[in-house]
C-alpha cells in the first residue's frame, strides 16, 4: 500500500536511506483505488488509469470548452 512505500524501499536498501531510483522503484508498484479512481503506474511512471482532458479556449477567459476526454484503461 502507499502508506507503506518509503518503509518498503528501506527495508528492501538494507534498512539504510534508499536512493531517488529505489523509492521510485516502489511507487511503480503501487496499485489500488482511492476516492480519485484507481491507481497503478507504468514503466515511465504515468498513471495507467488517468484521464486527460482536452478544453478549446475561443478567448482569454474562462471557462473554456470541453473538447474530448480521454480515458486510461477502464
Amino acid at each position: 500500500m502507499p502508506d507503506r512505500l518509503l518503509e518498503n524501499a528501506i527495508k528492501a536498501n538494507n534498512n539504510k536511506l534508499p536512493t531517488r531510483a529505489q523509492v521510485s522503484a516502489e511507487v511503480r508498484k503501487i496499485q489500488y483505488t482511492g476516492l480519485s479512481g484507481k491507481v497503478k503506474f507504468d514503466s515511465k511512471g504515468d498513471n495507467e488509469y488517468a484521464k486527460i482532458f482536452v478544453y478549446k479556449f475561443a478567448s482569454e477567459s474562462y471557462p473554456g470548452v470541453l473538447q474530448k476526454e480521454l480515458a486510461g484503461k477502464p
